[in-house]
């Protein structure tokens, strides 16, 4: 990393605290000290203890600000909301660099943003009633991941520190999906590969290098999500 160097003559900035201006300040006001031998004590401009002394141009440099503290910290609040319900703003709209950052938004679609706590909760519930008495082996867990192709994504507004940042969109992204399924009992099925019909070939040639992996056979996938015809595929080629 490249070490600043200052120029010779350069104009000096301040180089002091808050509490030594205040210090100095205090001393001056009740003459304990002259503003020369304060301006070597403390190593402040003179013109600048005259300034605070005196009261004169006492606001910060540059453009002050519209808004007042306070709702300055609720339209962070809201913004920060915004990003958690997948409506984030992006850089264009506001800006506050010591709460907020830009990070790459995960595009998902409006159906998914729909599930909420009390849906999971819902969710469980019923699960429970369904697998009274079903055996281990015959319980299927599913989960999907996609190699994807999203040249979509843009830099958001979001809260500092989030992980997973999102944009509902009404489309997402073009992907080859991958799902992995184990059963209750421990056993685990090879990956299945599912594609459209313009990827047919090339998951076709990866697949068979790959001789744990299996693709779906059935070359009428239109999208890229699962359907029927697909998991019946990936379960019949397979001995639970």
């Amino acid at each position: 990393m490249a070490k600043y160097v200052k120029k010779v003559g350069g104009r000096p900035y301040q180089n002091y605290s808050e509490e030594t201006l205040k210090k100095a300040v205090m001393e001056l006001k009740t003459k304990k000290i002259t503003f020369r031998d304060a301006e070597k004590k403390y190593r402040i401009s003179k013109s600048t203890l005259q300034r605070k002394v005196n009261n004169k141009n006492t606001m910060k440099v540059g453009r002050p600000n519209t808004l007042s503290e306070k709702d300055e910290e609720n339209l962070v609040k809201g913004i920060c909301l915004s990003s958690k319900w997948g409506f984030p703003f992006t850089s264009m709209d506001i800006r506050h660099k010591s709460i907020l950052s830009e990070r790459l938004a995960e595009n998902i679609k409006r159906s998914r943003a729909e599930i909420n706590h009390e849906s999971i909760k819902k969710y469980f519930e019923h699960l429970k009633n369904s697998l009274a008495g079903v055996s281990a082996n015959l319980i299927i867990n599913y989960d999907e991941t996609n190699i994807t192709d999203d040249p979509g994504k843009a830099k958001i507004i979001t809260r500092r520190g989030c992980k997973h940042p999102e944009r509902i969109l009404d489309s997402s992204k073009s992907s080859v999906s991958v799902m992995f399924a184990g059963t209750a009992s421990g056993y685990l099925l090879p990956p299945y590969v599912c594609h459209m019909e313009n990827c047919a070939s090339y998951v076709e040639i990866i697949c068979n290098k790959c001789k744990l992996a299996r693709y779906c056979s059935v070359l009428c996938q239109k999208r890229h999500w699962w359907l029927t015809h697909s998991f019946e595929c990936h379960l019949m080629n397979e001995k639970m």
